[in-house]
């Protein structure tokens, strides 16, 4: 249900106007991106050139359409072994450019525009996921994180923007 809600609103935010040019989805992503030194500068650049590589996603550090956090760490054994890594990721929607499709759309009072501006700075967890793997498959978990996060997040919005603009 809550991925019906948010791909309503994307929908709104992305589909073309009547008499309009019809428009290619441009996903506006922020890769938030912490992890141990040792795989830090892989894990950045493999993620990076992953959502690059999807078309449609640009990076961003302000205003994203959506936010990709990820924790990655090397696990070690008590003798200081590299023995794998493990990634936490979240998929975060920020509330802003709802906030602002909202406003744009009704006029909300004096009162309405206090918790709308309070609203505007929340977001919300839309997945959660931990991936291991050994220390040579950084990439592949890199990869695999990235196919996952268009595929479940979207990739329903551009399937929903083809039927729309159907005739």
């Amino acid at each position: 249900m809550h991925q019906v809600f948010w791909t309503g609103i994307a929908l709104l935010l992305l589909t073309p106007l009547p008499g309009v040019a019809q428009v290619t989805p441009e996903f506006r992503v922020r890769a938030m991106i912490s992890a141990t030194d040792d795989i830090r500068n892989e894990v950045a650049s493999c993620i990076n050139r992953e959502l690059r590589s999807l078309g449609d996603v640009t990076l961003v550090d302000e205003n994203p359409t959506n936010e990709l956090q990820l924790v990655a760490m090397s696990v070690h054994n008590r003798g200081g072994t590299t023995t794998g890594v493990v990634f936490a990721a979240a998929v975060l929607q920020p509330m802003r450019a709802y906030v602002e499709v909202f406003r744009q759309s009704f006029a909300p009072s004096e009162e309405q525009n206090a918790m709308l501006d309070y609203l505007a700075w929340s977001v919300t967890v839309e997945d959660l996921w931990l991936r291991t793997g050994s220390d040579d498959q950084i990439r592949e978990l890199c990869e695999e994180l990235v196919a996952d996060y268009d595929v479940e997040h979207l990739e329903p919005i551009r399937a929903a923007l083809r039927e729309g603009s159907k005739p």
